[in-house]
């Protein structure tokens, strides 16, 4: 299973082809500084546990999973792959758009503003991100996938009741 420190080692990346019982296709990478390099394996996956650890000015999350292999998902490689083309494009094909002070791009009236230029070669490569996470919020409607909830869980449920009845009781006037 994927495992790795401050984004090295191996990290699934990427999810794809959503089902009602909240499982997915995703594929474990080997990752360095969270960049996926090379693709290892796919699974189709549930998360069951999902523990956090701040380990001094360090944080590590820990998931749990109930896996079945499944051959190498090249669609969902594919997908990883593009995303992050797009991102690395997207940044590149800015930079010469801005200039500089000595050759100024068409954008650089735009940009003589530091805070506006900054803005934006730091909102370029996001854009592909954002576009996956919303086509990935479709597949998942569509799909009618429904990930755990707290509100269903047993525990929580009793916690929540608890705190119901100590709002009703009415307050003693002081």
């Amino acid at each position: 299973m994927p495992d790795s420190f401050a984004g090295f080692g191996t990290n699934f990346v990427g999810a794809r082809d959503f089902m009602a019982d909240s499982s997915y296709v995703t594929t474990e990478f080997f990752t360095l500084w969270y960049f996926p390099l090379i693709p290892l394996r796919s699974f189709r996956v549930i998360e069951t546990e999902r523990t956090f650890r701040i380990l001094g000015s360090i944080a590590r999350s820990t998931s749990h999973y109930r896996t079945w292999p499944i051959p190498l998902c090249w669609k969902q490689i594919g997908s990883v792959y593009a995303t992050i083309a797009l991102s690395i494009g997207s940044l590149l094909g800015l930079l010469p758009a801005i200039g500089n002070q000595q050759n100024p791009g068409p954008l650089h009236d735009l940009s003589s503003n530091d805070a506006l230029s900054t803005a934006l070669v730091f909102a370029a490569p996001v854009w592909p991100f954002v576009m996956a996470a919303i086509l990935r919020y479709f597949a998942k409607r569509r799909a009618g996938w429904r990930p755990y909830s707290l509100s269903e869980d047993p525990v929580m449920q009793k916690a929540l009741n608890e705190m119901r009845q100590i709002l009703k009781k009415p307050q003693s006037p002081e």
